[in-house]
């Protein structure tokens, strides 16, 4: 059996940065190559800033209704059975000899 813990903010946030690594390089990369060789450059990463905002913003309009779903649901319930009658027994009814 798996036990489920709670996630901390950091495990949260890490998680966050690895699904958003390639937007992450999209707008640093730009931007350090704008402090580094013409301030132009920083259009560039701007213009991705803006398109993943975008994207960010019309992502959480359209999931509204599923994560709304998964905060109200209720927790799955611990099956109780043969198998929960003690440490030897399997669960399975096999022939005794």
């Amino acid at each position: 059996m798996t036990t489920r813990h709670a996630h901390t903010r950091t495990e949260t946030t890490v998680a966050w940065i690895v699904g958003h690594f390639g937007e992450l390089a999209a707008v640093a990369v730009p931007s350090v190559l704008a402090a580094v060789t013409t301030a132009w450059l920083s259009v560039l990463s701007v213009a991705v800033a803006v398109v993943w905002g975008w994207h960010e913003a019309r992502l959480y309009r359209s999931t509204r209704t599923t994560r709304a779903s998964l905060t109200t649901a209720t927790p799955p319930r611990q099956l109780t059975g043969p198998a929960a009658a003690g440490p030897d027994s399997t669960g399975r009814k096999e022939a005794q000899a």
